[in-house]
């Protein structure tokens, strides 16, 4: 058998003919939900609740073929893209370490699937990381979860600038009829910023071009040379 990871290039007919009981790829989404691409950054960004971890056949259609092994595990308020990916490399080595010796000799047990729950999500870039402050506040955390390092980053623009937020968190302020994107507190660690269900959001470490990763109170002293405003960020 070959088994891949993590690898987004299609095998061909060739490839997926060669080993005896043939290609096992392993697709860190609970199939048939989540084929296709991104599929972890999707699902924290679409707010899942259970997440999952698929082994199946390798066949010319993406993501397509019978599934081999399934886990599934809960999607925590405090995880982000990196812990997704580490509870799918848990649930991989699990099942690998489970199934490995009865795929070897060819013995496949198939796990029945439910199709009417099948989704397929497409190819992500940089660029659609950009957020508003005119969003939910929830919807905001989910992107910055979601597109977190090793990825891109969730970010906004002010003026010519592309800010980055690493990572962020509700505080459980509300803020009344101030307009959304106004950045109205700043403490030791945090920027706080109007959501558009006027709520704040809590902005703990940020980067942009000019100003190397830091924490919302470095940013802003580094950012904006000055003493703490109101400032409307857009």
């Amino acid at each position: 058998i070959l088994i891949q990871s993590g690898w987004s290039q299609k095998f061909g007919p060739k490839l997926l003919q060669l080993p005896k009981f043939g290609c096992i790829g392993e697709h860190p989404s609970p199939i048939p939900e989540g084929r296709g691409a991104a599929c972890v950054n999707w699902a924290l960004i679409e707010r899942k609740k259970y997440w999952g971890d698929t082994f199946f056949k390798m066949v010319e259609e993406y993501d397509a073929g019978p599934v081999y092994a399934q886990e599934h595990f809960k999607i925590s308020e405090n995880d982000n893209c990196k812990t997704i990916y580490d509870k799918v490399a848990l649930s991989s080595y699990k099942m690998i370490k489970e199934n490995l010796s009865f795929w070897n000799i060819g013995s496949f047990n198939i796990v029945e699937i439910d199709e009417s729950k099948a989704s397929y999500y497409k190819k992500r870039t940089p660029s659609d990381g950009e957020i508003s402050f005119s969003w939910p506040l929830d919807k905001i955390l989910a992107y910055i979860k979601a597109l977190t390092k090793p990825y891109p980053g969730a970010f906004f623009k002010y003026k010519n600038d592309k800010i980055i937020i690493w990572d962020a968190e509700n505080p459980n302020i509300s803020c009344g009829s101030k307009k959304s994107g106004t950045l109205v507190n700043i403490d030791e660690e945090a920027l706080y910023v109007v959501t558009g269900d006027s709520k704040l959001l809590k902005m703990k470490k940020l980067e942009s071009d000019t100003i190397p990763l830091s924490s919302g109170n470095n940013f802003f002293k580094l950012y904006f040379n000055k003493a703490f405003d109101e400032i409307f960020l857009g």
